[in-house]
């Protein structure tokens, strides 16, 4: 008898177990699933930071947390930036790129493509190196920090 009582105890608890995971599956779903809306006179800001991959991380924690940027996610919100008429400028804000070189032109061709949509596109460094400042040059304005260095070799 204790054996049966033994038994269906753990059965309820699997059960519960069950119920209480699904429903935050579901509440992780619907709060992550949300579209997100862009306001009229919206400046974009792209951080290009870090080594640029070429394709974003897989797997079911990568979709829990924000992907890191790559260079496809980098010349597609460019290239949706460019015809979107809510946006009116784009702000780029490089820091710490260490990306292969032919990674950081093909962002900034795409940069040089936006500028053909006549809207205002600058760079804000906070620390210039040959890579940052390479994709400040196509920008149309580029600022530095006031206590910022430019380390240019060459």
């Amino acid at each position: 008898m204790a054996l049966r009582r033994g038994v269906w105890l753990v059965i309820v608890l699997i059960g519960i177990a069950v119920v209480i995971s699904a429903a935050g599956l579901i509440a992780t779903a619907l709060l992550v699933g949300r579209p997100t809306t862009v306001a009229n006179n919206s400046a974009l800001v792209l951080r290009v930071s870090g080594d640029l991959l070429e394709v974003e991380p897989g797997g079911i924690v990568g979709s829990f947390f924000e992907p890191p940027p790559t260079v496809r996610s980098v010349v597609g919100a460019l290239r949706k930036a460019k015809v979107d008429r809510r946006v009116t400028s784009v702000i780029i804000r490089p820091t710490g790129t260490a990306a292969l070189w032919g990674k950081v032109q093909e962002i900034r061709d795409a940069i040089v493509d936006f500028k053909t949509s006549e809207k205002p596109i600058v760079a804000y460094l906070e620390y210039g190196a040959e890579q940052e400042f390479y994709l400040a040059s196509a920008c149309d304005k580029v600022f530095l920090m006031p206590n910022a260095s430019l380390d240019l070799t060459g």
